[in-house]
């Protein structure tokens, strides 16, 4: 896949104090590559979120591997990119991938 391409996005959501705070989003596709994973090895999408809300040093970078077979995310690498840290946004990586069409309870 040839250069990257980039979408910016910005939306207001409530904070913690239950005032709007206005959140910056950068997406950009990075181009496919293998990544080695515990559950395997995938061809991925390589794709990169930057994430930033105004007024305030809170940001970080999210690069996220998706397996293009399947469209599911098989790993996320998070760098904190200043002092505050959330503690629900971390890295990971799919220790298992399990495909096919859900059945419903009961079936």
């Amino acid at each position: 896949m040839g250069g990257s391409r980039e979408e910016r996005i910005n939306y207001f959501s409530p904070g913690r104090d239950s005032n709007s705070v206005h959140i910056f989003e950068t997406w950009r596709v990075l181009g496919t590559n293998p990544v080695e994973t515990t559950a395997g090895t995938f061809d991925a999408l390589r794709v990169q979120r930057q994430f930033e809300v105004a007024g305030s040093a809170y940001s970080y970078l999210e690069t996220i591997w998706l397996d293009r077979a399947s469209g599911a995310p098989v790993k996320v690498e998070v760098n904190h990119l200043n002092g505050f840290m959330a503690p629900n946004v971390m890295a990971w990586e799919a220790t298992d991938l399990r495909t096919g069409t859900p059945r419903s309870p009961g079936s």
